[in-house]
This record gives structure tokens, C-alpha cells and sequence, in this order.
């Protein structure tokens, strides 16, 4: 899922995939590639000073069907967590990219 914060943290939109979703997921196992579109209504009009962060991370909503929040990252990679993490305090996310 996709989901859109503004830099206070409040929700302004989202996208929860349903079963049927399937057939044209966001992701690209065979290209390794994400792909979707925003609207700019949510996000507004790009300028000089448009800056935008994007976190990567696997999802984990608890059996909840939601998007939920980032998968556990440990020092090794398990089942249920993701691998990679040196100091116990860093995020679980998986990637960042910064547009300015």
C-alpha cells in the first residue's frame, strides 16, 4: 500500500490493495520495481523549496488487512523480520529517498 503523510504526520490519503488488486500490483518482481502515481491535490504544486521523503520498508499489519506500519528489521533476517539492523535503535525502514 501507499500512504501519504503531510510533515506533521497527519494521514491525507492511502491505498490498501484488496485481493482483486492483485492482477496490477505496485511492485515488479521481474523489472524490481515500484511503480504508482500521486495526485497533486495531496500533495500540491512542485517548487523551488518542494521537498519530498519516501520510506521504504515491508508491511506489517498484524492480520489487521491495513497497511500498518514497517515490518521489525533485526541484525538477522527471520521469517517474520527483515535482516540488515546494526544499532537497536535504528528505524525499520529499508530505504530512503529524498527529492528536492
Amino acid at each position: 500500500g501507499v500512504r501519504i503523510l503531510n510533515g506533521t504526520g497527519k494521514i491525507l490519503c492511502e491505498y490498501i490493495p484488496k485481493p482483486k488488486d492483485i492482477t496490477e500490483p505496485l511492485g515488479n518482481t521481474m523489472s524490481k520495481s515500484i511503480e504508482f502515481a500521486l495526485p497533486l491535490e495531496y500533495l500540491g504544486t512542485p517548487g523551488p523549496h518542494w521537498k519530498m521523503t519516501i520510506l521504504t520498508g515491508a508491511q506489517d499489519d498484524h492480520g489487521g488487512a491495513g497497511i500498518g506500519e514497517f515490518r521489525s528489521v533485526g541484525q538477522e533476517p527471520g521469517e517474520w523480520q527483515g535482516g540488515g539492523k546494526l544499532e537497536p535503535n535504528d528505524s525499520n525502514v529499508f530505504d530512503v529517498m529524498i527529492v528536492n
